[in-house]
Order: structure tokens, then C-alpha cells, then sequence
């Protein structure tokens, strides 16, 4: 335990990406919570006069030092990111081990999830044509800047609810928890990490798995934004909860690929067949991240290929043309 808090305190004071991206605790002001996670909560509050967003280790939990280092480890990967589609890293704060925080731009939308299902129960849900189809193409955007770092960043817990929205609706990916560099091709993933039906059938099988395991899992976040619900709602009873014995099921089914996330009747077919794609059981059979972007890009902007009569009908279910998403009040 000694050398562990030891090894801690080296990080802090020593670790470069730490200490250039120190600031001080004293001129945070902490708001409302607006999240809570494993053994973090997210605050709004306020930095230097600027609107922020402060996660922090539960006080109400007893966390120990390897939570410490793991929430470290995201803050060093998250403070050597930089793109307009990873939430901004703003720095790294504390005064002792109890009020370490990480300081991120504040995204006014919150999740993915909780717009989705918002709009939904308010019977008028985001469409394709005005805001999904930008939505996953920021998605993908983001993972293509990650796939492309060296060494290779892997997201390993993309789903809607780690990706936020800012007032203008355009996503970036936050929760670099369980984010790994790679430096090789990964044979393990830890007991636990990553939420379960997002997970890809070469993790649930134990195999080696690179970044083409995030690919999946957009694959699985198109269903979510497509029915506006969790994967796999209608393989259970919607009325109850899910149980460990059908989650269990469920993803026996999946990793040997005898099931898939469902989509709606009138998902536009363009997207069905990405999603079919990004979900391939052999991961070599799935798009990257940069082709993913290249499709949806397509589709997005008409101009840029020849449109059927058929394509241009409002009743084909096809993106025909997005328009820029309108700053819609929650």
C-alpha cells in the first residue's frame, strides 16, 4: 500500500503531463452534481470565469489507491488529446489525494442517452435528416483521430451515454476510464471494464483484440440512436428490468454473433448497411473508423453523388440531405 501511494505521489509531482497541466484547486467553484459514475461524480462549476465541468472521486465511497491511479490514467490520456470532437481537457487539480479533479469544457446537452430518451418520450424524436446522421459522423470522427494516434488510442467503453452533446447538438466523446494506448495487439481485457452489450464478441471470447473492438461498439451506438433505446430492449420484457440470467444470455448469443442490436422499421437502409458492417463478428470484416466517416460523409452531403429519383423521396427511408442541427432547448 506504501509503495503504491508512493508511486501516486510520484505521478502528481512528477509525471510531465500532470504538472504542465496542473491548476489550481483554489480557483475552481464547484456547481450542482450532474453525473455520477463507478466511484466518480461530475460537477458543473466554474473556472477563471469559464463554465466547466469537474469530475471528482466519490467522498461517499471508500476508494482506495487504484482508483486513484486509474482516474490518473485517464487524465493523462485525456490532457494529450486534442480535437474538436474529444471534450476539451482543461487541466488537473487537487489539494490532496480526496480532491484530485479533472476539469473538462462544459457540454450544455449532457449525453447522448438522456437526449435521446428525452425527445423520445416527448414524442418528437431527432431525426436522421436534421441531427443523427451529424451525430454519428462526429462519433466516427472521433475515432478516427483516436485509431490514429501513435501509439493507437482504444476507446473500450463507447456508448451513448459517453458521448455529449455541446448547445449546437455536435458530439464529442468523453470517459477516457478504461482507455488503453496501444502499443500491440491487446490479449486481454480486464474483468469488468466496458458496459456489457456494447462490448464486441472478440472480447466476450477472451481473443485478442485492437481498435477495430470500438468499431463494434459504434455499430451498437447507431442502434441506440436509431430507436432511441438501449441494445437489445426488445430481447426482454420492456416493462422489467433486465436480469443478470437474460444479460448472460444475451451476450452468449452475441459473442457468436446468433444476435445483433435491432433497428427500426424506417432506419434509412444507407445506415442499416454501415451498422451490418461495423457489426461483422471477424473483426477484419469491419470498416475503419476513417471509412466510416468517408460513408456518412456521403450521405450527408448530396452533392457529393448521383441521386436517384427513388433517394430524393421523403418515403425511401434515405438520407437525402441533413441540415445544419438547430440549437433545440431541453
Amino acid at each position: 500500500m506504501d509503495e503504491t501511494r508512493w508511486e501516486v505521489d510520484r505521478i502528481l509531482l512528477e509525471d510531465p503531463v500532470i504538472v504542465t497541466n496542473r491548476i489550481d484547486y483554489k480557483q475552481l467553484r464547484l456547481g450542482k452534481c450532474i453525473s455520477k459514475g463507478g466511484f466518480g461524480l461530475v460537477f458543473s462549476g466554474e473556472y477563471k470565469g469559464r463554465r466547466v465541468a469537474i469530475k471528482k472521486i466519490r467522498p461517499d465511497r471508500s476508494v482506495g489507491i487504484s482508483e486513484i491511479e486509474v482516474f490518473l490514467k485517464e487524465i493523462i490520456i485525456m490532457a494529450v488529446l486534442y480535437h474538436p470532437r474529444i471534450v476539451e481537457f482543461i487541466g488537473v487539480a487537487w489539494d490532496n489525494l480526496r480532491h484530485l479533479a479533472a476539469v473538462t469544457e462544459f457540454m450544455d446537452n449532457g449525453d447522448l442517452r438522456e437526449v435521446l430518451y428525452t425527445f423520445k418520450e416527448r414524442g418528437s424524436p431527432l431525426s436522421w435528416q436534421i441531427h443523427k446522421a451529424s451525430i454519428a459522423l462526429h462519433i466516427a470522427e472521433a475515432l478516427t483521430y483516436l485509431h490514429s494516434q501513435h501509439p493507437k488510442v482504444i476507446h473500450r467503453d463507447l456508448k451513448s451515454k459517453n458521448v455529449l452533446l455541446n448547445m449546437y447538438y455536435e458530439a464529442k466523446l468523453s470517459d477516457f476510464g478504461i482507455s488503453r494506448m496501444r502499443y500491440g495487439i491487446e490479449t486481454h481485457m480486464t474483468a469488468g471494464v466496458g458496459t456489457a452489450f456494447w462490448i464486441a464478441p472478440e472480447i466476450l471470447l477472451g481473443h485478442d483484440y485492437d481498435e477495430r473492438a470500438d468499431i463494434y461498439s459504434y455499430g451498437v451506438v447507431l442502434s441506440e440512436i436509431d430507436t432511441d433505446d438501449y441494445p437489445y430492449w426488445n430481447d426482454n420484457n420492456p416493462n422489467t428490468a433486465r436480469g443478470k440470467i437474460q444479460e448472460a444470455e444475451i451476450l452468449s448469443q452475441v459473442a457468436v454473433g446468433r444476435i445483433r442490436p435491432e433497428f427500426s422499421a424506417n432506419c434509412p437502409e444507407e445506415i442499416l448497411a454501415l451498422a451490418d458492417a461495423c457489426l461483422q463478428k471477424n473483426p477484419r470484416d469491419r470498416p475503419t473508423a476513417t471509412e466510416i466517416v468517408a460513408i456518412i460523409q456521403h450521405l450527408i452531403h448530396p452533392s457529393r453523388r448521383r441521386l436517384s429519383s427513388q433517394s430524393m423521396s421523403d418515403d425511401s427511408g434515405s438520407i437525402w440531405s441533413v441540415q445544419s442541427p438547430s440549437n433545440i432547448i431541453l
